[in-house]
């Protein structure tokens, strides 16, 4: 049977998956897309619909920001089926990212309506001049 406590690490582990170095598409990180698409479009936040891949704001949409939408609903399903979970027990999931307050934050609602929070630190700023 599924365990609810491991949703809090599912949480963590999706957002420091997209914004790690674990990831290769399109010649380069996942962090790099989103942070370029972001700041060309002169967007400090964006949020990610983990179990629909939708990004927001649409501003940003590009091929490679669609891709990454689509990377951390694969990466959420993989880490919640590894522990026997369905995205679809799952009421909510929200990947956020703050260029300017240097926040990524995870978010999943379980089915129980319970909010699982996994903050990622630490991450991708060296590479923001890149």
């Amino acid at each position: 049977m599924a365990k609810y406590k491991v949703l809090k690490s599912i949480a963590h582990n999706t957002g420091h998956s997209l914004l790690g170095a674990t990831n290769w598409y399109a010649d380069a990180f996942p962090f790099h897309h989103i942070s370029r698409a972001m700041q060309a479009s002169g967007v400090t936040q964006v949020r990610v619909d983990l179990l629909s891949g939708a990004v927001s704001p649409a501003t940003i949409e590009n091929a490679e920001v669609v891709q990454f939408g689509e990377l951390g609903q694969i990466v959420l399903q993989n880490l919640l089926a590894a522990e026997g979970w369905a995205p679809e027990q799952m009421k909510r999931a929200e990947f956020s990212l703050d260029l300017e307050a240097h926040t990524c934050r995870v978010e999943i609602e379980d089915d129980r309506g319970k909010l699982h929070v996994g903050n990622v630190v630490d991450w991708g700023f060296r590479w923001l001049a890149s």
